[in-house]
C-alpha cells in the first residue's frame, strides 16, 4: 500500500460564491501560502509622493496609517489588518519612494 498521488488543493477567495481555483504549484508550504495570499482581498493603498494628498483626503473620517517598508508589497498581516479595521485607511510606502525622505525616515521595518 502507498499513496499514488497528492491531494487536490483548491484556493478560495473571500466571496461567498467563490468556487476556488485548483493549486497547480509545488506541494510546499511556501508555494501554497503565496498562492493563497495572492487571492486575499487587500484594502491597503500603495501611497507615493504623487498620490499622497489624494490618500490623505480620501475617507476624511478615517485615521490614516502609513507603513514605510523595504518590502515590495504589503505583508499578509498588514493586508488582514486593513480588512478588519474600518475606521482606519491603510497605506503602504516603498523605501524607494521620495515620501520616505520627505518624512525623514532613515530606518525601515521589513514586516
Amino acid at each position: 500500500m502507498g499513496a499514488y498521488e497528492s491531494p487536490t488543493i483548491r484556493i478560495f477567495g473571500e466571496k461567498y460564491n467563490d468556487e476556488g481555483v485548483p493549486f497547480k504549484g509545488k506541494m510546499e508550504w511556501k508555494e501554497i501560502s503565496n498562492a493563497a495570499t495572492a487571492r486575499m482581498e487587500s484594502f491597503v493603498s500603495v501611497v507615493t509622493d504623487n498620490n499622497y494628498n489624494e490618500f490623505m483626503n480620501r475617507e476624511k473620517n478615517n485615521m490614516k496609517v502609513l507603513l514605510f517598508s523595504k518590502k515590495k508589497k504589503a505583508s499578509i498581516l498588514y493586508k488582514a489588518l486593513s480588512k478588519f479595521s474600518k475606521q482606519f485607511s491603510y497605506g503602504f510606502v516603498k523605501e524607494s519612494d521620495p515620501l520616505t525622505k520627505k518624512f525623514g525616515i532613515e530606518t525601515l521595518p521589513s514586516i
